[in-house]
């Protein structure tokens, strides 16, 4: 026989490889075709919480078929799971698949008839809205309320609506009940006599609105929509950055090459200068005549009947100081040599005691460029 030790070890056991099976269904069921493993496109979950929102009572609706699944005590979230996965419909409930649907009970909403302008139709809630602390308990502020035509009255041009009003404290207990369970609601409404839905959706005037079902979707799509854009402004700007930061690059290189040119240029200029003055210098040092030159031709051309005592040479004049058989035949001489020019007396011509005549003159050299090449011979 089993000991109480071995039993207890077997039931633990045993369930366990329940919840493991469980799990396992569950997980193969999602690898399933949306088609096979999620519900019909018109089901939705149910969840009916009692006045006083201690227990609720789940059910899947499909058009007029109502399919229960039990009544909970929202302290126990995993008998209701349970029972969502023995339906089949855990994961398409958590992966919002199937919608969720909160009906309040009679008791936590408060329903009555207004009777209003015919005008109102185009802009029911609106009107309601604006009027609701006046034909209501409750403020707009404190309260939701969903409205619907009832009929129109043309010849009274009126029409008669109901509208379906609960405080938000009452609403937001009740969606904290829900999520208790890991429900999140994606409609509101009211229930009637039989349970059925008898309103409209109060959640749209409810401040958590902001936490339905696909609101977190919308959320990242807005996020991903703003990183799409910005790594599409990024793959725009890129290449312009590029570009300027080249455009920028090739500027200042550019600048660079002018000044180094114009710098080049004024080099130049200097250099061209220099070079001309001494081309300058030396251009007026080979029209100089030059002196050896000189006195090599002054004693070539002179007669030999003639001698030199002096020889003076400044700039281009020579002075020439002697005697000479003939004072007027040496003139004679230097003026037909071709080496001299403008050959002139200094002194008058004084006859010495041997004979001879003393004279002194003076001559131009004629620069060299100018001279045959007979007389630089």
């Amino acid at each position: 026989m089993l000991a109480l030790g071995d039993m207890t070890r077997l039931k633990s056991a045993g369930a366990t490889a329940c919840q493991f099976a469980r799990w396992w269904v569950d997980e193969l069921a999602g690898l399933l075709p949306q088609r096979f493993s999620a519900p019909a496109i018109e089901d939705a979950l149910v969840l009916a919480p009692s006045a006083d929102l201690s227990a609720a009572t789940l059910a899947i609706e499909s058009g007029r078929q109502r399919r229960p699944l039990g009544r909970f005590a929202l302290a126990e979230p995993d008998a209701a799971a349970q029972a969502l996965r023995a339906a089949g419909v855990l994961r398409a409930v958590r992966a919002g698949h199937m919608p969720v649907v909160l009906r309040l009970p009679q008791p936590l909403v408060s329903r009555q008839q207004l009777e209003l302008p015919i005008a109102a139709q185009s802009d029911l809630e609106e009107a309601v809205g604006y009027d609701l602390d006046r034909r209501t308990p409750f403020s707009r502020e404190h309260a939701v309320f969903a409205v619907r035509l009832i009929r129109l009255e043309p010849a009274r041009k009126r029409l008669i609506a109901e509208v379906v009003v609960t405080p938000r404290a009452t609403l937001d207990r009740a969606l904290q009940a829900s999520r208790a369970l890991g429900l999140e609601p994606s409609r509101v409404d009211a229930a009637d006599e039989a349970g059925e839905s008898a309103s409209g959706d109060l959640l749209r005037a409810a401040p958590s609105r902001a936490n339905r079902p696909g609101r977190e979707r919308d959320w990242a799509a807005w996020g991903l929509g703003l990183v799409a854009a910005g790594l599409v402004a990024a793959l725009v700007w890129l290449p312009i950055s590029a570009a300027q930061r080249r455009a920028a690059d090739l500027a200042a290189r550019f600048e660079a090459a002018k000044h180094a040119n114009i710098a080049a240029v004024r080099l130049q200029h200097q250099i061209d200068e220099l070079v001309g003055e001494d081309r300058y210098l030396l251009d007026k040092k080979r029209a100089a005549p030059n002196p050896l030159q000189l006195l090599l031709d002054t004693t070539r051309v002179t007669p030999d009947t003639a001698w030199l005592t002096e020889w003076d040479m400044t700039g281009a004049e020579v002075r020439l100081t002697g005697s000479a058989v003939s004072a007027s035949g040496l003139v004679d001489a230097l003026e037909h040599s071709q080496v001299f020019t403008g050959t002139a007396f200094l002194s008058p011509v004084t006859r010495q005691s041997d004979g001879r005549e003393r004279f002194s003159v003076s001559a131009h050299a004629v620069a060299p460029a100018a001279q045959p090449q007979e007389a630089k011979r």
